[in-house]
């Protein structure tokens, strides 16, 4: 399928195969020499280190060219390139100069080294500029101690002053990428990528060899060439090699602060005593000592800006950003230091009655000022009431979210915290004016009391939430939490639970009402009903689940159950040779999802129906919600051959600018017009002339409801199109659907019994 793996694993073994050999031959030929090298054992080495540099950068490239391990790649390239250049050049001179470029090349591996770090670990410790200067500060301090400690010692017994301090640049540059792994895995708990460790091996092979290499100098006056010293700078360089591509772990262990500590401080410390005992005739050294103080200097003032900045984001972390109140975070930690003061207090919880209306119709923006404002109102009655009584703390009050607002207020008895609850509930009910508008805003309170009411922030807050609710159900402005609240909404909760678990483990049936052609008799369409049949095999109806699965946010699993149902027994129908249209009522919650009508092209493809089988049956009530994206996903599914069809016109909000905007097939006009219709005379011209709009608008009408003889003679006489109800036929399985079409003579059914409807 894909030929770039399969030649990118051949490239990789190529490398690895070659490298592996040319290592292999060079060992073989130091080991077993007895006499100093030629110029091809020279070649060989830096072959072989071409060759592993080759492999390093097929390793990043293979696992993913991540930043850190491309970046060390390039470093070794670098590196390799040196040893190229001295093997084909220098090797060649009498008098190499010292330093060359080959040591450029050569030093490059260090600075790629040090980033390659910086980004792979100090993106995970919070901050890279902390850690980059962390790690400058360690490289000066050590390049410092090295060069002002060590080569004076050196320089005394008549080694090369040259030689000795290029090559001490080297050591110290090892002991600072030592030192910086060591910080790396200390930070990271020494839980860190297997990558990392063939590092730190590597990086030891490192500084032990050039530790050797700057003895072995100093101690003759020339440098060694083709011995077990280059074997180790080989062993080294693999190890590096081995260290790029290994996989990083999935949830890193945390990092541990004051290991972070460990450079800064190591290179500040020996910083300090270069700049106090190196010799007076070495003032490189102090130059790069002062440079290491310096740059801790600066390490001590981003460490207090980043104090500063945590400050700061601990207190943004406890505000609403949007009315800069406490938030739900903020009062927890308020709950917790007055529960561990062992203080009472009063936990009002305020939730603003039909504030999703105003949202809706004046828009999200108009929503979020009025918030504002009632936040601002809550906030100043607080301060107010604590200015009243000498000594006593700040209420606090939070915005929890939506239109939710806390408040805990501080010491006083459940009494007294009644009282204001009650104080704020007439404080929030006032008009506040809108974009020109006003509006009128009331609320209903929940209050829980500490201590008896519990001792733990979530659950206070939770249990004034109960309170909350239950002064809503009950019509009351405040409701004090009691026992038999809570043990009521975990009995809610419960069956919540009990009928979502029914209806995922497949407990969804689907009963079928025909819909009747009221000049013919005919059936060319049906309306799916949903039934639940739950875990003690008991068969509910409507009415008994969909509010419970509203709340428990199931009412879009439920939409789409239906829908596939319905559709497979449409093909079903068709496949037998009688095809029926199938209507689904579909919530808003369902409608105005942007997937949506992908779902149902879906479905009527993998079932293999045509969009005209399909009724989609909306309220007028869902369209109020959300009209622009109620539009949106109609006419989507108007392309799709879908038809659409306002179920229970007549009943809620309705409007003539729906029938005219809309893209609609059909309006079912509600059972409470068709209901006794023929004794009604208001109804009946209703009825009439609603007929009339809507054929007029090309609309076909459906009658709900029809349950007696004289329901079906008014609603025909009214021009209805087709009739639906108890008189024709009652909802029944769908293997029961076809028996019943082929009686044509539903018109003429006899008056059912009066039964509630689904």
């Amino acid at each position: 399928m894909n030929r770039a793996r399969p030649a990118s694993r051949v490239r990789h073994a190529t490398f690895l195969l070659l490298a592996a050999a040319a290592a292999a031959a060079f060992g073989v030929r130091v080991l077993l020499l007895t006499k100093p090298p030629e110029g091809g054992e020279a070649v060989l080495l830096a072959a072989t280190f071409v060759l592993l540099a080759l492999l390093a950068i097929s390793r990043a490239w293979r696992a993913g060219r991540r930043p850190g391990d491309l970046i060390l790649a390039v470093g070794l390239l670098s590196s390799a390139l040196g040893w190229l250049y001295w093997s084909l050049v220098l090797q060649q001179l009498a008098d190499p100069p010292y330093p060359s470029p080959a040591d450029v090349l050569w030093w490059m591996l260090y600075p790629c080294a040090y980033v390659s770090l910086i980004w792979h670990v100090g993106r995970r410790t919070g901050s890279q500029r902390a850690f980059a200067l962390d790690v400058l500060i360690a490289a000066a301090g050590v390049t410092a101690a090295v060069a002002g400690l060590l080569v004076p010692a050196i320089v005394a017994t008549g080694a090369d002053t040259r030689v000795v301090g290029v090559n001490a640049v080297y050591l110290g540059a090892n002991v600072a990428h030592l030192l910086l792994m060591v910080s790396v895995l200390a930070v990271r708990r020494f839980r860190v990528p297997s990558g990392l460790w063939w590092r730190l091996v590597g990086v030891v092979v490192f500084t032990a060899t050039d530790s050797a290499f700057l003895l072995v100098v100093a101690d003759t006056g020339a440098v060694p060439l083709g011995t077990i010293l280059d074997l180790g700078w080989l062993a080294s360089f693999a190890l590096l090699v081995l260290s790029i591509g290994t996989p990083e772990p999935v949830d890193p262990a945390p990092p541990r602060r004051l290991a972070v500590l460990v450079m800064p401080l190591s290179g500040t410390a020996l910083a300090l005593v270069v700049l106090l005992s190196a010799g007076e005739g070495y003032s490189g050294p102090r130059w790069i000592a002062t440079i290491a103080i310096v740059l801790a200097l600066g390490r001590m003032g981003l460490a207090f800006l980043q104090a500063d900045a945590l400050a700061g984001s601990h207190q943004l972390a406890r505000t609403d950003e949007l009315t800069g109140l406490v938030n739900r975070r903020g009062i927890l930690h308020a709950l917790r230091t007055t529960i561990a003061d062992g203080t009472t207090a009063t936990v009002v919880l305020l939730d603003l009655n039909r504030f999703k209306e105003i949202n809706d119709t004046l828009g999200h923006p108009a929503g979020d000022e009025l918030l504002c404002l009632v936040g601002a109102r809550l906030a100043a009655e607080s301060r107010s009431a604590a200015d009243k009584v000498a000594g006593r703390a700040d209420d606090v009050v939070a915005r929890l979210g939506g239109d939710e607002f806390a408040l805990l207020l501080p010491r006083g008895d459940a009494a007294e915290g009644v009282r204001a609850a009650e104080r704020l509930l007439e404080v929030v009910a006032a008009t506040y004016e809108i974009d020109g508008i006003a509006v009128r805003v009331s609320a209903a309170a929940g209050v829980v009391h500490l201590p008896e009411h519990g001792d733990h922030p979530d659950e206070l807050l939770r249990r004034a939430d109960v309170a909350m609710y239950a002064a809503k159900s009950e019509g009351e402005a405040v409701v004090v939490f009691r026992e038999e609240l809570d043990t009521r909404s975990r009995a809610d909760l419960h069956r919540v639970e009990r009928l979502r678990a029914a209806l995922l483990a497949g407990g969804l049936e689907l009963y079928y009402q025909p819909k009747v052609d009221l000049r013919t008799g005919a059936v060319d369409s049906v309306e799916a009903l949903a039934r639940l049949r739950d875990l003690d095999g008991e068969l509910l109806l409507p009415a008994a689940f969909l509010v419970e699965l509203a709340h428990g946010g199931q009412l879009r699993v439920l939409t789409s159950l239906v829908l596939d149902g319905a559709l497979a027994q449409a093909a079903a129908w068709a496949a037998a040779g009688r095809p029926l249209a199938v209507a689904i009522n579909v919530p808003v919650v369902a409608l105005v999802e942007s997937g949506f009508p992908d779902e149902v092209a879906r479905a009527l493809a993998s079932h293999g129906v045509a969009g005209p089988l399909l009724f989609v049956e909306v309220t007028e009530e869902t369209l109020i919600q959300d009209r622009a994206a109620g539009r949106a996903a109609l006419d989507a599914l108007r392309r799709l051959g879908v038809r659409v069809s306002i179920d229970d016109y007549g009943t809620g909000w309705s409007s003539l600018s729906y029938l005219r905007d809309l893209p609609l097939d059909e309006i079912k006009l509600d059972r409470t017009f068709v209901r006794n219709m023929a004794a009604d005379r208001r109804a009946i011209r209703i009825v009439h002339s609603t007929v009339a709009l809507a054929h007029g608008l090309d609309l076909s009408v459906v009658a709900e409801g029809v349950e007696t003889p004289s329901d079906r003679d008014a609603v025909i006489a009214a021009g209805c199109d087709q009739g639906q109800g108890y008189l024709f036929a009652r909802p029944v399985p769908a293997d029961e659907v076809l028996a019943l079409l082929t009686d044509r003579s539903l018109l003429r059914s006899t008056e059912a019994q009066a039964e509630p409807t689904a």
